[in-house]
C-alpha cells in the first residue's frame, strides 16, 4: 500500500495536532450524538481516530478528507479542533476536554 502524503501540510504543522468528532445526529444508529471519536492529524498530513462507546476500535487514514467522505454524514458531524494549526493547545480546553464546540474552544469544520 502506498503512503499518500498531504504534501500542502508538511512543514507547516510543527506538532501532531488533536480535534474531536462531534455528532449532531445519528444516522446509523450505531455511534450515537455528541462527542463520539478523538483523532490526531500527524504533521504528515495522516490522520488517526479513535472511536468512543461501547465498541470502541482505532483507524488510521492518509489525510481528513477521508474523514469526511465516510462520517461527515451531510453536516450531521464537526470536526473540533483542540489544537491550533501549529498543534498548540487551545488554553480554553485544557480545563474541559469534552465541552460542546463554541468559537471559544477553537475551530470547528462542518463535515459534509
Amino acid at each position: 500500500m502506498a503512503t499518500v502524503i498531504d504534501a500542502g501540510n508538511i512543514g507547516k504543522q510543527r506538532y501532531p495536532r488533536r480535534f474531536y468528532l462531534h455528532r449532531v445526529e445519528d444516522l446509523s444508529g450505531v455511534s450515537g450524538t455528541g462527542v463520539v471519536a478523538d483523532g490526531v492529524r500527524w504533521q504528515d498530513g495522516s490522520v488517526t481516530l479513535k472511536w468512543l462507546g461501547e465498541h470502541s476500535s482505532e483507524v488510521s487514514w492518509a489525510g481528513m478528507e477521508h474523514i469526511e467522505a465516510i462520517h461527515g454524514h451531510n453536516g450531521k458531524t464537526m470536526v473540533v479542533w483542540r489544537d491550533d494549526e501549529n498543534g498548540y493547545p487551545y488554553h480554553e480546553q485544557t480545563a474541559c476536554p469534552y465541552a460542546p464546540p463554541t468559537v471559544e474552544l477553537g475551530t470547528a469544520e462542518v463535515l459534509r
